[in-house]
């Protein structure tokens, strides 16, 4: 009988351990948030902007008269798609537009002079921003 007990304790060392393995184990793809950042910059003083951000919603943005430099951040998941124009509202003067996504610029646009109209338009892939999971049941 003492020969039995040290395999009584392997079955009853795996019930209070599971049974996990590697082989219960899956990975999936899931989409994970990103930031996108929008910022107008230049040498001109103020200028109007038009901020449209189309996803899951559509949100439109428009304002007057904004001191530079100007930024925007935003969070999103999946796929997005956005438009920035800023139009120069003095004599003289540059103005750019950039895009950023987790602080990586994607995309910018410099114009110069009086009514110079400065713009970006982008798609963003949520694709591109997806992370791996590890699960086990």
């Amino acid at each position: 009988m003492v020969a039995n007990k040290p395999i009584l304790l392997v079955p009853l060392l795996l019930a209070f351990t599971g049974c996990v393995t590697n082989n219960d184990c899956y990975t999936f793809r899931q989409s994970a948030p990103y930031s996108i950042q929008f910022q107008i910059t230049g040498t001109a003083n103020s200028v109007d902007l038009l901020l449209v951000v189309e996803d899951t919603r559509s949100d439109t943005t428009r304002l007057e008269d904004v001191i530079l430099p100007w930024t925007k951040e935003l969070t999103r998941e999946g796929d997005t798609w956005v438009y920035l124009a800023a139009q120069n509202k003095d004599s003289v003067g540059t103005l750019t537009t950039t895009l950023s996504i987790n602080e990586e610029e994607m995309i910018s646009d410099t114009q110069s002079g009086p009514s110079a109209i400065s713009s970006i338009r982008y798609t963003i892939l949520g694709e591109d921003y997806m992370v791996e999971v590890l699960e086990c049941p």
